[in-house]
This record gives structure tokens, sequence and C-alpha cells, in this order.
């Protein structure tokens, strides 16, 4: 992948910022592609309706300490007031 810009800085700073935007596409693409499979959703009709609560879940996750989202959920399917309490 091959990326062109105007600025000139050292190749560590171009990296580390890299490296940072793909930190944000692993914490919200992967993780409503993968866990909350959005990726095989068939809705057609205003899916934007659907993918709030899909960003909104983990956000609210994260906030509440959280840090495997996949553990988070198992942990949430099985005592609905952990759910309540977030």
């Amino acid at each position: 992948m091959y990326y062109l810009c105007n600025l000139v800085r050292p190749a560590i700073q171009f990296n580390e910022a890299m490296r940072d935007r793909w930190s944000i596409e692993n914490r919200a693409y992967y993780v409503r592609g993968t866990q909350f499979q959005e990726d095989i959703c068939r809705i057609r009709r205003n899916p934007c309706i659907f993918v709030l609560p899909r960003s909104f879940a983990p956000n609210l996750m994260r906030f509440n300490g959280v840090e495997n989202i996949s553990q988070g959920l198992y942990d949430d399917a099985l005592c609905l007031d952990r759910v309540l309490a977030l």
C-alpha cells in the first residue's frame, strides 16, 4: 500500500499516523463486522437505523471499561442485570 503526501516528516511519524488510523478501523468497523455480523446483514431499507445500535453498544461497553467486546457480549448475554446496569 502506498501513501502520497507533500509533508516532510520522519518515517516514524508517518508510521504512527497510519497505525493510529488502523486502530480506529479495528475498533469500529471490525467489531461491527464480526461481532454484530453487519457484513452479512440483508437490510436494504433504512440501514442506518440498525447501524446506530451496533455502534452504540460497543461504545457504551468501552466507556464502562470492557476491553474485549466479544467477551463482554457473552457476559451480557448471560446476565440481563449487567446489561441494564450499563
